[in-house]
């Protein structure tokens, strides 16, 4: 090899030695794959010859792809050859990893392999490295784009290598969180995979992710949800204070804050609705001469009240005790009713629903076991079960909110920035609040990472009654990572 090396930096042997040892690999066999890659290292290192590695790459492209995958011993150490050097000296096989990308559509699996691997141990050993540029971290991002196609390539072994190569990636901490996210739903997907190696592969890089993830040592989703509740409460509270010297801003409140804030007046205009329900139900057991006397005392109500006989007027048609389609759009104008501060509307509307349909969930207020209450309480249970209903419907429709605006970090810097420079925050202020920020996304992050392996779970447990052995044995490992880190099924 030294004097291989003398000739290559002296005598301009770089072609020829190239050439042959691509010959060797292809009718010799695998068995020369690590001593030739560790040529190729010492080439590099000890004598500068890089153009080796280079016209060795040329050289395997140009063959044809059908023979490529007719000839499986010559691609195979093929394959292995290019993995080794890869591992060895991945700094020269990035100029011409160009070269290698048309062997990723071609025929021969065992070429896709050791492509992806290729691609894996660059971006692995050369473009994760601490200060890089953008342009590392783009090509970075191209490389695990390719590892992430491939997952759900034709080939099972295609599939399972790319596990794998994710796997390595995890375990050795390189995988930017911005992509955390996907490569768990790639993971999951391959749960059902009909090849049982797919399977191993797939449940082991969800093992490494939960044991190596970045967020907690305890994923529990009720904890985390209530730590990121008072972490937004304090957010809001922040940028309110920030954002004090602009008049215009106006106070933002969690839906529990605004709840207390109308829950007194929801309380008081129940209790309208409900007399009158009582009145008219009398009235109207009365037989029709009330009937008439009620109409007679229709003419002396107030404004407010002809405003809501116009508005039950034009819900009347809403409230067909055969619909319950109906029922449910009821419940929408409800919740826009109460989003929108008109909760003496929402009040009403609730009770003419109970009215209509007293046995839908969203306006059944009765109570089973009043019997052991006392008078005075069986006289409010209707009045605080039917609050209770209202709060039900006010936080769900926030909820749905919340779940449907995605937190945008870098939204929240830039507008930060742009009031500091305009001096209508401080900088201290707007430190406080981008690190603010940052705590309530990094813990979002950690909910929905939480959310996506429990919902894991079941398939895993399915995965228990396999008939692969290897199905079994690594589940079981993942449940006692999952026990150690708080989640439940």
């Amino acid at each position: 090899i030294h004097v291989l090396g003398v000739f290559v930096q002296s005598y301009n042997h770089a072609l020829s030695a190239s050439l042959r040892i691509v010959q060797l690999l292809q009718h010799i066999g695998e068995h020369l794959a690590a001593p030739l890659a560790l040529a190729m290292e010492l080439f590099v290192k000890d004598f500068n010859g890089k153009m080796v590695v280079t016209e060795a790459i040329r050289e395997i492209t140009r063959m044809d792809g059908s023979e490529l995958s007719r000839d499986t011993s010559g691609s195979k150490a093929l394959g292995l050859f290019l993995i080794e050097t890869a591992e060895r000296v991945p700094a020269v096989i990035l100029p011409s990893i160009s070269l290698l990308l048309p062997l990723l559509d071609g025929e021969a699996y065992g070429m896709r392999n050791a492509v992806l691997c290729t691609m894996c141990e660059i971006a692995l050993q050369v473009l994760s490295r601490p200060g890089g540029d953008m342009s590392q971290r783009n090509a970075r991002d191209q490389f695990l784009d390719k590892i992430e196609e491939h997952v759900h390539d034709i080939n099972a072994f295609v599939r399972s290598k790319c596990l794998q190569l994710w796997l390595k990636l995890c375990n050795a901490k390189v995988i930017p969180l911005s992509r955390q996210q996907s490569v768990l739903d790639l993971a999951i997907g391959r749960l059902e995979d009909k090849s049982s190696f797919v399977r191993r592969s797939s449940v082991q890089l969800l093992t490494a992710m939960l044991r190596g993830n970045p967020f907690a040592a305890k994923l529990s989703i009720d904890a985390l949800k209530e730590q990121q509740a008072r972490e937004q409460q304090r957010l809001l509270e922040l940028e309110q204070a920030a954002n004090s010297k602009d008049s215009s801003t106006a106070p933002v409140m969690l839906p529990e804050r605004q709840w207390e804030e109308m829950s007194a007046n929801v309380e008081k205009n129940l209790v309208e609705a409900l007399d009158k329900m009582k009145l008219s139900v009398s009235e109207s057991d009365a037989g029709e001469s009330s009937d008439s006397g009620k109409d007679d005392a229709d003419d002396d109500v107030d404004d407010d009240a002809g405003n809501a006989l116009t508005m039950d007027q034009q819900l009347h048609f809403l409230f067909d005790p055969e619909c319950e389609r109906n029922a449910e759009r009821v419940v929408e104008e409800i919740i826009q009713s109460l989003t929108g501060g008109r909760v003496s509307e929402a009040c009403r509307l609730l009770v003419k629903a109970h009215q209509t349909w007293p046995d839908f969930e969203a306006f059944d207020w009765s109570y089973a076991n009043t019997s052991k209450v006392s008078e005075e309480d069986k006289g409010r249970a209707p009045l605080s079960s039917a609050v209770n209903k209202l709060r039900e419907m006010f936080m769900a429709s926030c909820s749905e909110q919340d779940n449907g605006v995605q937190f945008d970090l870098e939204e929240l810097i830039a507008r930060t920035g742009e009031q500091c420079a305009q001096g209508t925050m401080s900088a201290v202020s707007a430190e406080q609040l981008t690190k603010q920020a940052m705590i309530v996304k990094y813990l979002s992050d950690a909910i929905v990472f939480s959310e996506k392996m429990q919902n894991a779970i079941p398939v895993l447990c399915q995965l228990l009654g396999s008939k692969s052995g290897s199905d079994i044995t690594e589940a079981v490992e993942f449940f006692v990572a999952a026990h150690q880190f708080g989640l439940v099924a």
